[in-house]
Formats: C-alpha cells, sequence, structure tokens
C-alpha cells in the first residue's frame, strides 16, 4: 500500500503496536519500512505503491508534477517513463495529443518548420512552380525547365506539348505560358523540351507549334535549314522526288 509509518508521536490511542501507517497524499510515494512519503521523479506518476512511467505519449517534466500529460499537438513521445515531449521533424506534423509519433506530409506538401513556420500541427500545399512527388518532404522543389505547375499542392509537373519549347525568362515553371510554340520553319516531337529543332534541307514548316516538318514537294527544292517555305525548281531544272535539297540538271525541249 502507498502508506507509511510517522516518526513523530502521531500515533492514536490505544495503539497495539508499531503497524499503524497513513496513507501518502495523492501524488507522492512511499517504499516499505519508509518513515515518509516522497514525490515522484520526472517522466513517473505515483502508483498505488511506487511510482511509474509515463507511457508513451505522455511526459511528466518536473517531482511536482502529480500525474503525467498528453504530449501536445506538434509533439509526440514513443517512450515511456520520459521528462519532455519531442517536436515533430520538418515534413511531419501532429494535429492530436497524447500521440507515440508524428505524421508525414502528404504527397504534394511540406513542412519546413522554420521561423516563419511554427505551425506543427499541419503541414501545407506546394505553391504554383513547385512539387513535391514523396511523402514527408521538409520542402517543395522547382519543377524543371521544360516543365510547369500551375495548381498548388501537387505530386508533379507537366511536361510542355511537342512542338514547344520551355521559356525561363518568365517567371520559372509556374503556368502554361513558360512553354512557347516553335517558330516557323522549327518543330520539337517531344514533350519537356527546352529548345526547338530547325527543319533540315529539303523540308519545311510554314506554322507555329509543329511537332514535325513537311516534305518539299515534287517540283520544289530547299537547301537551307530552318526554311518556311520550298522553292519551285527554276527553268530548265526538275525535282521528280519529295523532301529534296536541290533541284535536277537542265531540261531539253526538242522542236
Amino acid at each position: 500500500m502507498n502508506t507509511y509509518q510517522p516518526d513523530d508521536g502521531r500515533l492514536p490511542e490505544n495503539h497495539v503496536s508499531d503497524a499503524f501507517c497513513i496513507d501518502c497524499p495523492l501524488g507522492l510515494f512511499s517504499n516499505a519500512g519508509d518513515r515518509g512519503c516522497s514525490k515522484c521523479p520526472a517522466g513517473k506518476q505515483a502508483g498505488s505503491t511506487e511510482c511509474v512511467n509515463c507511457v508513451a505519449g505522455q511526459f511528466s517534466s518536473s517531482t511536482t508534477n502529480l500525474k503525467c500529460a498528453e504530449c501536445e499537438v506538434g509533439h509526440y513521445q514513443s517512450k515511456p517513463g520520459l521528462p519532455s515531449c519531442v517536436e515533430c521533424i520538418p515534413g511531419q506534423f501532429q494535429d492530436q495529443k497524447g500521440k507515440q509519433q508524428c505524421k508525414d506530409c502528404l504527397a504534394g506538401q511540406h513542412r519546413l518548420n522554420t521561423i516563419n513556420d511554427t505551425n506543427l500541427t499541419k503541414c501545407v500545399d506546394c505553391p504554383i512552380g513547385k512539387v513535391m512527388p514523396i511523402t514527408g518532404a521538409a520542402k517543395c522543389v522547382d519543377c524543371i525547365p521544360g516543365q510547369f505547375q500551375d495548381q498548388e499542392g501537387n505530386k508533379s509537373c507537366i511536361k510542355c506539348a511537342s512542338g514547344r519549347k520551355f521559356n525561363a525568362s518568365i517567371d520559372v515553371g509556374i503556368s502554361v505560358s513558360n512553354c512557347e510554340a516553335c517558330d516557323k520553319g522549327e518543330y520539337q516531337p517531344k514533350k519537356g523540351s527546352t529548345f526547338c529543332l530547325p527543319c533540315l534541307t529539303g523540308s519545311f514548316q510554314n506554322v507555329k507549334g509543329s511537332s514535325s516538318c513537311k516534305d518539299c514537294p515534287i517540283g520544289f527544292n530547299n537547301g537551307d535549314t530552318q526554311k518556311k517555305s520550298c522553292t519551285s525548281c527554276e527553268a530548265g531544272k526538275f525535282q521528280d522526288a519529295v523532301k529534296e535539297a536541290t533541284c535536277k540538271g537542265m531540261c531539253y525541249t526538242f522542236l
């Protein structure tokens, strides 16, 4: 029992033996044979006969505490019998009291835990132009050149469409406007590119934002790159194939 035997003469009338004991006050304890009660150390609380550890998710910070308290939101304690709880690390949060661990931020979110970000109870969405593909992240990352993200809280960026190139001179990666159409005479077959390719000899492109070039038709040629059109063969020459850089030799007319 959580009792002690006083040694200051406070014994009841007609006591028969020294077996008289007094209950310890709430929050104090005594071991067998003690002549007084003691305070439980930090990390413990008084049980029926002894001090017992605070359970995981709780703490007792000093000997003046009568019982253990739950860890506050934003904190946790995974071990029993400790005097304090632990703050959630960056990338994690806890919105409930008395928990043994923190929760990871979801993909598309982050929590920095800096001077300007002291809220330990929730994560925030990645801003426009940034993403986070994994859980438990402290901060989001920028979209790489060739990609953008115009919405908050996303796990991945969007690649520029084929026929376009990424323009990093605009606010980087925050909208589809970063993806500019390839000029006439250029093309880009792949998504997420930072450049356009010139149409080769024998081909052309007369519209913007194309993923391929067009072949010069029969009777036309193109000996330059990045051309917007092909040129018809001059008088006395011909071309009977498509996608040719030059026209063939002289035509002869017999009278």
